[in-house]
């Protein structure tokens, strides 16, 4: 189940015009289904961080979010990962989440050598941060 913080991530990446001319609605949590259209994008949570004190939550949450870029060749692979890392700096309420900043972190392009599955893959990573 998606916590809260991937439902709002999952609504930044529906609602950008770039991202949706080339994926459509093909995004997808941690994983892809099986013999999926590409190109297409999965987000997932890495780690979520809540400052907390004696159990109560005393500020905003640092979520770490990796959005993937899955496509079958290198340069539609490299385009759509760098359409997510241009998310940038997003912020606003999304999926009644207040996101108060997404900050790019990293970026590391892969392929699978397999002529069989010949995917090119681009993880994106971002922190979140999100909450009161």
């Amino acid at each position: 189940m998606a916590k809260a913080v991937e439902k709002a991530v999952n609504a930044i990446l529906k609602a950008n015009a770039a991202i949706d001319a080339v994926v459509s609605n093909r995004i997808h949590h941690d994983h892809l289904p099986q013999n999926q259209i590409l190109p297409a994008l999965t987000y997932g949570l890495v780690d979520d961080v809540r400052p907390i004190t004696h159990d109560i939550k005393i500020g905003p949450g640092r979520a770490r979010i990796q959005v993937t870029a899955h496509a079958g060749d290198y340069p539609t692979a490299n385009d759509l990962a760098e359409k997510v890392a241009d998310l940038d700096g997003t912020s606003g309420t999304f999926a009644t989440i207040i996101v108060q900043l997404m900050r790019y972190e990293t970026m590391v392009k892969f392929y699978s050598d397999d002529p069989v599955v010949k995917e090119f893959f681009i993880p994106v990573d971002f922190f979140v941060h999100y909450g009161t």
